[in-house]
């Protein structure tokens, strides 16, 4: 995501004294490590309906580690389809 200025990669203590930090200074965001915003991805990404599979497929969990350690903090419910109001005819063409 962030490079140094000839394109190299950055280590860990640059990236955070040189550009995490500045960023969240000048949006008013308290300090907190740049591993925080695993959580806050994976949780909106359940919340926002992604299939739990794919998730854990990009983040290197199993299915069970993500219900056990983020899926506690979504907000959204989904909601079941009501399987007795839809129409049971095929669509026309």
């Amino acid at each position: 995501m962030f490079t140094g200025p000839r394109g190299e990669v950055l280590n860990d203590n640059n990236f955070c004294k040189r550009q995490w930090k500045p960023v969240l200074e000048s949006v008013n965001v308290p300090y907190r490590k740049p591993y925080t915003t695993r959580s806050t991805l994976i949780s909106h990404w359940l919340e926002a309906g992604e299939n739990p599979v794919v998730v854990a497929e990009f983040t290197g969990h199993d299915v069970a580690t993500l219900y056990k350690h983020y899926a506690g903090s979504i907000r959204k419910r989904a909601t079941p389809p009501d399987f007795l109001s839809l129409d049971p005819s095929p669509p026309t063409t």
